[in-house]
């Protein structure tokens, strides 16, 4: 088992995003999901490219599972253009 860690490259923040940018940090943290990934074989990527395009969403969902997400609500912005 070991750790999924995610950088964002090329994010983007808009004039007319700033205020949902502010509510955003000021939001209280909720505790981490969790990613669960249970595969047969122990290749990840053999799963991502020989076996995902063959499978319907039901039964990938029966592999690859988010368990606790918690989510803080919306944030309406307009989209810039």
């Amino acid at each position: 088992m070991g750790d999924f860690i995610h950088t964002f490259v090329d994010l983007h923040l808009y004039n007319n995003h700033l205020v949902q940018a502010r509510e955003l940090l000021q939001r209280e943290d909720k505790p981490l999901p969790k990613l669960e990934i249970n595969l047969q074989q122990d290749d990840l990527m053999y799963f991502i490219d020989n076996q995902c395009h063959k499978m319907s969403w039901e039964q990938i969902s029966e592999v690859v599972k988010l368990t606790g997400y918690e989510h803080s609500g919306k944030l309406k912005g307009e989209v810039s253009v």
